[in-house]
């Protein structure tokens, strides 16, 4: 995968892709153009990016067993596992490219160029938004629990999670007639480059964080209140109670993984939303410098978004640590099995 531009200082740097880099008609004020620190900037996104990848593979392994593998939130956890671990790579080898130049001398043409933006912008609108879909799958579980059965479905969220799907992929359908290779860099004109910006800031940032905030304080409500209820009734309801006991304990490792995304996506926006208006209007120059130096760390904090899910589970939640040790020991038993009746046949 090539970057939109292999020059470098006149690069026009996005935190979640290149396709915002090099419009035909730059706008003024050098907007979203930033340094890149170097090796060990790098060196920082590679551990990040390794270690997010095992844990998606994890997560994926973790999902797929019988204890959780028919729970509607375990669809949105397969979806999130794929597509974040496809933005960091996407982003490891963008990042790659820029510090050691290795894809500067690959020929691109306009179809590379278009197929490459498109995913970019697909994995970069649809993995919050499947956070907000887990959220809200989350609070109608815990809103109405004697009907969660009908409603909180993997058939119902595999609906969900196609349907932002398909309006992810509409929202970047523009690249492909914007985005075209010349002088083999990829260049996107003047209309799409604010295009890419405004879904950026608004619809991938802003408004899922605004969602995934609103819904995780409503479950917390809901469960605190049910909680109290608990206390109050616990003898009347023993039986009840005990049933919306484990399903508390099943939420609150979920509910933990959404404020994180929250708080990994917030800091990015608020950045990067301040250092593009003061790059646009050119006003205060300090200001503009000092959010030039926060973007780099801000963008790493973000990157983690992108690989804390099956780690967040897991320290948080002794059902999660069980399930991952009884399916890496089927995963054992397994291949033991298959290894016995490959050495008998």
């Amino acid at each position: 995968m090539a970057n939109v531009t292999h020059n470098l200082e006149d690069r026009n740097y996005s935190d979640d892709g290149d396709e915002l880099q090099n419009s035909k008609t730059a706008p003024s004020g050098g907007w979203l153009h930033t340094e890149i620190n170097g090796p060990g900037h790098w060196g920082i996104m590679l551990s990040i990016v390794i270690t997010g990848i095992v844990g998606n593979i994890l997560l994926f392994i973790m999902m797929r067993n019988t204890k959780v593998r028919f729970l509607s939130y375990s669809v949105y956890l397969k979806f999130l596992s794929v597509s974040d671990s496809l933005l960091l790579v996407m982003r490891l080898i963008q990042e790659t490219d820029m510090i050691f130049i290795l894809l500067s001398s690959t020929p691109v043409n306009d179809a590379f160029c278009k197929i490459e933006s498109s995913i970019h912008i697909l994995v970069m609108l649809l993995c919050p938004w499947l956070v907000v879909g887990l959220s809200l799958d989350r609070f109608v579980c815990v809103r109405c629990p004697m009907t969660r059965g009908r409603f909180c479905t993997q058939k119902k969220a595999l609906f969900v999670c196609s349907t932002m799907l398909g309006i992810s992929f509409v929202l970047a359908v523009p690249i492909v007639f914007k985005v075209e290779a010349v002088n083999e860099q990829c260049v996107s004109s003047h209309e799409l480059y604010y295009y890419l910006a405004f879904i950026r800031l608004l619809i991938a940032s802003s408004l899922p964080c605004v969602a995934i905030l609103v819904l995780n304080i409503l479950i917390i409500i809901r469960i605190r209140r049910s909680n109290a209820f608990r206390k109050t009734f616990a003898r009347s309801r023993l039986r009840s109670d005990s049933a919306n006991h484990q399903h508390d304990h099943s939420t609150r490792p979920l509910v933990i993984m959404s404020v994180m995304a929250f708080v990994t996506m917030v800091p990015a926006a608020v950045t990067e939303s301040s250092y593009n208006l003061l790059g646009v209007y050119n006003r205060n120059v300090k200001a503009y410098e000092l959010s030039q130096v926060i973007l780099p760390p801000v963008r790493l904090i973000y990157l983690l978004n992108f690989g804390l899910n099956f780690y967040l589970l897991v320290l948080s939640s002794k059902n999660y640590r069980n399930i991952m040790k009884e399916t890496l020991r089927c995963n054992r038993s397994t291949q033991y099995r298959e290894q016995h009746v490959n050495s008998i046949s």
